[in-house]
């Protein structure tokens, strides 16, 4: 299945859930609530624009890209420029440090080569200039049982379509924060993503234990994500 095609047939499926769509991401919460200030923010992966449109508020730019045509068609017309990208193929459409922000929300484990991915960010970014990206959390306990106890190895992602929902890496804490030094970028946060709205007793577990220990190293195995903020020195 071409990529194009894979994101295209997730976004048809999502289109019916927009308006759920923020309660049910738990990364949208920590994004929105982490994102500085600034006139230009790019938004790398931003599917139907429900993050950057809440994003218009803190700065006097937006731009979002993604892969999925299908959602960006969704974006009402004239509401923030968008660019179809697929970032398999190295390359943000923007010139040299052309931005304040970028986020980055479950993107980079979709990618072929996540480093190009991370190399083109500081090369848009403006000196100074913050991410902040999210991953699933391959340490989360839940994966760890798994390929321990069932012999399975971790699924990350809760889409139908696709192996995995077209993830193809798996991050730890650890991980991403190598990948982000090695490119110059310094760390300004780390922090756990757990579900928020809960629909069953295991899940309403592991954000209880989450927040018990947020800021311990046992939070890695209790959240489902991963989210940092760094600054490009």
């Amino acid at each position: 299945m071409l990529e194009e095609t894979l994101y295209n047939e997730i976004w048809k499926r999502k289109s019916a859930e927009v308006e759920n769509y923020i309660g049910s991401e738990g990364r949208i919460f920590e994004a929105l609530e982490t994102i500085g200030r600034g006139k230009v923010l790019l938004d790398i992966g931003c599917g139907n624009g429900v993050v950057t449109l809440h994003a218009l508020k803190n700065y006097e730019y937006v731009i979002g890209t993604d892969i999925s045509l299908k959602a960006l068609t969704s974006i009402p017309p004239k509401t923030f420029p968008v660019l179809q990208s697929n970032l398999n193929r190295g390359f943000i459409p923007l010139k040299d440090k052309s931005v304040d922000s970028v986020i980055c929300l479950d993107v980079i484990e979709h990618l072929y080569d996540p480093l190009l991915l991370i190399k083109e960010i500081h090369r848009i970014l403006r000196v100074n200039g913050e991410l902040v990206v999210t991953t699933p959390n391959t340490r989360f306990i839940k994966h760890i049982t798994d390929l321990l106890l069932r012999g399975t190895s971790p699924k990350t992602n809760l889409d139908k379509e696709g192996y995995d929902g077209g993830h193809l890496h798996y991050f730890t804490f650890t991980d991403m924060k190598k990948i982000l030094t090695d490119y110059d970028f310094q760390i300004l946060q780390e922090k756990g993503i757990s579900v928020r709205f809960y629909n069953s007793l295991k899940l309403r577990i592991f954000y209880f234990l989450s927040k018990l220990w947020e800021k311990d190293p046992m939070r890695e195995f209790f959240c489902q994500g991963i989210m940092i903020k760094a600054k490009k020195t």
